[in-house]
C-alpha cells in the first residue's frame, strides 16, 4: 500500500489541510450571506434552489429571483474556471489553482472594507462567482473527488469508506474515512465560526475568510515551488 502524505500529494491540489481550510472558508461564507445577504448561500446551490422552488410556489417571484441570481452566478464562475484549465490558457496561466485562489483571496478582501450600502445587492453573486472558478482547481484529495464547496458528496463519499472500512479493514479505506470525516467536520466548524463572526463585525468578518484562504493559498504556492525545483 503506497503511502500518502497528509501535506503535500501531487501539486498540493490533494493536500488534506488545503481541502480542510477551504472548506472551512466555503461553511464560513454561507454562513455570512445567509445571515447577513438576503438569505442566499454563497456556496450551497443546492440550498438556492430549493429555497427559489420554495419561493416560487408561494408567489414571492422577488425571493425566487434573489435566490436564482447566485446561481447563475456560480454557472457563469465554473465556465471562467474550466476554461482557465483548459492547455491553451495554462500558457497564460500556468498555475490556474494559485491564481483562481489568489482572485478569491482579492476579492474577499477589498468588498470586506467597502459599505455595505455599496455591496449588499451583489455580494453574494461575487462570492458565486469566485468561488466556482476556484472550485474547478480543487477536485481530488487522496485521490478522490470531493468538493471544495458543498458537503453533500463529501458526506457520502465518508459513509461509504467507511463501510468498507468496516466491512475489510483496509488501511486506505480507513485513512479516506478519516479524510472525508475531516473535511466535512471542516464544513460545520467554518459554518459555525462564519455565524459567529457575522454576528459580531458583518461583512467585516470577511478578511478573516480571506485569511484562511491565504493560509490555504500559501501551503498551495509552496507546494507548486517544490514541486517545481524536483522536476
Amino acid at each position: 500500500m503506497t503511502h500518502v502524505p497528509v501535506r503535500r500529494v501531487r501539486d498540493g491540489q490533494e493536500s488534506l489541510v488545503i481541502a480542510g481550510l477551504l472548506a472551512i472558508a466555503s461553511g464560513f461564507l454561507d454562513a455570512l450571506t445567509y445571515l447577513d445577504h438576503g438569505g442566499v448561500f454563497a456556496n450551497a446551490m443546492t440550498g438556492n434552489i430549493i429555497l427559489a422552488g420554495v419561493s416560487a410556489a408561494a408567489t414571492h417571484w422577488g425571493d425566487t429571483v434573489g435566490h436564482l441570481l447566485p446561481v447563475a452566478a456560480f454557472v457563469v464562475g465554473g465556465l471562467v474556471g474550466e476554461c482557465l484549465m483548459l492547455p491553451a490558457a495554462r500558457r497564460f496561466v500556468p498555475w490556474p489553482s494559485a491564481s483562481t485562489l489568489g482572485l478569491e483571496i482579492v476579492f474577499l478582501g477589498i468588498v470586506a472594507g467597502l459599505p455595505r450600502a455599496f455591496t449588499s445587492s451583489w455580494l453574494a453573486l461575487g462570492i458565486s462567482f469566485v468561488a466556482a472558478i476556484q472550485s474547478t482547481s480543487f477536485r481530488r484529495v487522496g485521490g478522490q473527488s470531493y468538493s471544495t464547496i458543498v458537503t453533500t458528496n463529501n458526506l457520502r463519499s465518508f459513509v461509504g469508506h467507511a463501510f468498507a472500512a468496516i466491512r475489510e479493514p483496509d488501511s486506505r479505506n480507513r485513512r479516506l474515512t478519516l479524510w472525508f470525516g475531516l473535511v466535512c467536520l471542516s464544513f460545520l466548524a467554518g459554518a459555525a465560526i462564519g455565524a459567529l463572526c457575522t454576528m459580531w463585525i458583518g461583512d467585516r468578518a470577511l478578511w478573516i475568510a480571506a485569511g484562511i484562504l491565504l493560509a490555504a493559498w500559501i501551503l498551495l504556492v509552496t507546494d507548486l515551488l517544490l514541486a517545481r525545483k524536483k522536476r
